[in-house]
């Protein structure tokens, strides 16, 4: 089931230098569907789309912690992951709950 993922920094400076690094190192992941940034009231604040928490953790064990760790004074961040209802236009339920139901 896909999930999505939330994740909240302390600046997007923090954001920039583990982006920095993840694109010294090569990293790329082809499961990740969606990724989204903004500065927020709080920090800033990144929702990706991942198929799976195990993609997701798979990708944090094997690329984003060891890049995070490689950039000084990186804050810990707060993760929030929650089962995603509906990835894509609003438009899909829609036409879904138009179809006939079968008895």
């Amino acid at each position: 089931m896909a999930v999505m993922v939330m994740v909240k920094l302390r600046s997007q400076s923090e954001y920039d230098a583990v982006a920095r690094e993840l694109v010294r190192r090569g990293v790329t992941s082809t499961a990740l569907l969606s990724h989204v940034s903004a500065a927020t009231d709080e920090g800033f604040l990144v929702v990706d789309i991942w198929p799976s928490r195990q993609d997701w953790e798979q990708f944090v064990r094997n690329e984003l912690e060891p890049c995070m760790k490689a950039v000084p004074g990186i804050a810990r961040p707060e993760v929030k992951i929650f089962e995603a209802y509906n990835v894509g236009w609003p438009g899909r339920m829609a036409e879904a709950e138009e179809q006939p139901q079968a008895h």
